[in-house]
């Protein structure tokens, strides 16, 4: 009987300590070896603010990007090209200049933007403008065929950090890891269509530029995603030629659209974010494979505003109101 009234307190210690050990760790678990990641994807938004029908908004957007973040932290937001221009706020002057874009950035940068691919609209403006948006952005530009020429040399469009250029990415690898420590590394690069004519732009063949950013990134990333602007007849082709891509998110078409090319998803949202995508890729690094669920979300009056993104928006909007009422601030006056 002495024996056992010994043995109960060492039993009870060990047990408080393997529960004092296991909290101290962390860990929520063994890994599953599933990882999910979660795509917000926008495309061809020109307007910060509700359209006229109340569908729209970056705030409601943002909105959906905090939802989705709370359900899964690896949740990541992609603006599949065109959103510096055109617009009636960009025409106008604030503090002296043409905003051209710059509320776009600023709502964007508020929101919460992890990557962009350019589109044919972000080289409307002069070399000046794209180089102003592209040093007060938070978030990664990609454009695989697109090269800005200067001093007699094609070189990476870049964004002016601490008076150091910083190229825009092809393409980018990062590391995603979720609670129970399953992690991959995901790729993603970006390709666009040619039409944006400037002569301090350089393209070269998307579909050329996109095999070969494959092509390195297969050997370096678990999972390869691309984004695009480009034609659908375009991106469906692309999507046939290159199988190992799970999911092309896209734009310039302006209207939502859903393909699958094999096993692949080919998706597109509508203009001015009245709808957005919602991807959910699930990865199994025991199998190897990838599915894709992807969601049409539509933007209207049923969100909520965020209200960071909301102040922004206001912010411009008051500035364009403001603007509209003096001539001299109005498009056709230097």
């Amino acid at each position: 009987m002495k024996r056992l009234r010994l043995f109960l307190p060492v039993c009870t210690l060990f047990f408080l300590f393997s529960c004092f050990g296991t909290q101290k760790t962390g860990t929520t678990g063994t890994d599953d070896g599933i990882i999910d990641i979660t795509f917000l994807q926008l495309n061809d938004v020109y307007e910060i603010a509700p359209l006229g029908d109340n569908t729209g908004g970056m705030a409601r957007v943002a909105s959906i990007r905090k939802e989705l973040l709370a359900e899964n932290p690896n949740t990541f937001t992609v603006l599949a090209g065109d959103f510096i221009s055109p617009s009636v706020t960009g025409t106008l002057k604030y503090e002296g200049q043409r905003i051209r874009g710059r509320q776009m950035v600023d709502v964007l940068n508020t929101l919460g933007l992890d990557w962009v691919v350019f589109g044919n609209h972000e080289f409307d403006y002069d070399l000046s403008d794209l180089q102003a948006r592209l040093d007060q952005s938070d978030f990664v530009w990609m454009a695989a065929n697109a090269r800005l020429l200067e001093n007699d040399a094609a070189v990476p469009f870049y964004k002016n950090r601490n008076n150091v250029k910083e190229p825009c990415p092809d393409q980018q690898i990062i590391m995603v890891k979720d609670k129970d420590g399953t992690s991959i590394k995901l790729g993603l690069f970006g390709v666009l269509i040619t039409s944006g004519k400037k002569p301090w732009v350089q393209y070269s063949d998307p579909v050329a530029a996109a095999k070969q950013q494959y092509s390195v990134l297969k050997n370096n990333a678990d999972v390869v995603v691309g984004l695009t602007h480009r034609d659908i007849v375009d991106d469906l082709a692309l999507a046939a030629e290159i199988p190992g891509v799970p999911l092309w998110m896209g734009g310039h078409d302006h209207t939502n659209m859903f393909h699958k090319v094999g096993t692949a998803v080919v998706a597109k949202a509508d203009a001015n974010a009245r709808t957005v995508y919602i991807h959910r890729l699930q990865y199994n690094t025991k199998t190897h494979k990838t599915t894709v669920k992807s969601e049409l979300r539509s933007v209207n009056a049923s969100i909520a505003d965020e209200p960071a993104t909301a102040a922004v928006v206001a912010k411009w909007e008051t500035i364009k109101e403001d603007a509209l009422k003096v001539p001299a601030l109005m498009p056709g006056n230097p």
